[in-house]
């Protein structure tokens, strides 16, 4: 529930500053059966073994990373089918673990966006799937009152990390910038592996 809190109103903040950058196209193909596969993983979440699905992760995010480094520009993703594939494996992971922002990472990187483009495409999509599993954490009961102490603390953080992280991008080029999220799908998949 927190993740997702936090996820909102960090996503509903990115969309607002990187509005004009946002890819239309890739987000409705994208997008769409992400948004439905979040609202199911987070339905069933509290009845699939997360283990399994960590380690499964993990081993498919190590394995991909490195590959696509090795790649310069790797098409995988862009295909009709796969493209709808990852995008519902993506949204799954997010509602049923929290967390599918690496599977959509790794997927968009393979498309040839600029670091703003690929930071709003990737918000829109995201906001989505959190608002629909945001409304299923919260009729399960996942809210406590103890909870809305952290709001106040999340708007701050989205702030200025957001502020921050703007000023960065502007100055990383494409290329770069592709490899800095290959890294970090990396590094997610080993902190999966591991726990």
């Amino acid at each position: 529930f927190l993740t997702s809190c936090l996820h909102v109103l960090g996503n509903s903040y990115r969309m607002y500053i990187y509005w004009k950058n946002i890819d239309w196209k890739l987000t409705a193909k994208f997008g769409l059966v992400s948004i439905l596969m979040s609202g199911i993983g987070a339905q069933i979440s509290d009845s699939i073994p997360k283990s399994y699905l960590s380690l499964i992760l993990g081993i498919f995010l190590i394995s991909i990373s490195i590959l696509f480094w090795k790649e310069k520009r790797s098409d995988v993703f862009q295909s009709k089918w796969s493209s709808y594939i990852a995008g519902g494996l993506s949204g799954f992971l997010t509602g049923a673990l929290g967390s599918g922002g690496a599977v959509r990472s790794l997927a968009l990187s393979s498309f040839k966006l600029t670091p703003f483009s690929f930071t709003a495409t990737s918000t829109v999509i995201d906001l989505g799937g959190d608002l629909l599993r945001l409304n299923v954490y919260l009729s399960k009961g996942y809210a406590d009152q103890e909870h809305l102490f952290y709001l106040p603390i999340f708007i701050i953080v989205v702030f200025i990390s957001n502020w921050w992280a703007k000023k960065i991008l502007a100055k990383i080029e494409r290329e770069k910038f592709r490899k800095i999220i290959l890294t970090f799908v990396f590094l997610s998949g080993l902190k999966s592996l591991l726990s």
